[in-house]
């Protein structure tokens, strides 16, 4: 489900590591922010990131560059969110903040 908390635009979702089955969180749902000017696909904290064995994997570096200009070295690699409520799940892309 899609919702606003407080004037923040949400969604319930679960992360996956397709790989190892692995999910994030084990029980319930987790929120993900909607942020249209985002680049790229699924955008999670290092601690989940590497929770899920993401960095365990083959990992993409680039270097993002934030809108204040500020330069950030980011990770990535192969998964899945799945949103429980719509029956909906989408693979792509996982980056580290």
């Amino acid at each position: 489900m899609a919702y606003l908390l407080g004037s923040i635009p949400v969604l319930e979702l679960v992360i996956e590591n397709p790989f190892t089955r692995t999910l994030y969180p084990t029980e319930g749902i987790a929120l993900g922010v909607i942020d249209m000017g985002f680049w790229g696909f699924l955008l999670v904290p290092w601690e989940i990131f590497t929770l899920l064995g993401f960095n365990e994997l083959t990992l993409d570096e680039r270097e993002l560059v934030m809108a204040d200009s500020h330069r950030v070295r980011s990770h990535g690699t192969y998964g899945k969110a799945i949103l429980p409520s719509l029956g909906l799940s989408f693979e792509g892309l996982h980056r580290d903040d």
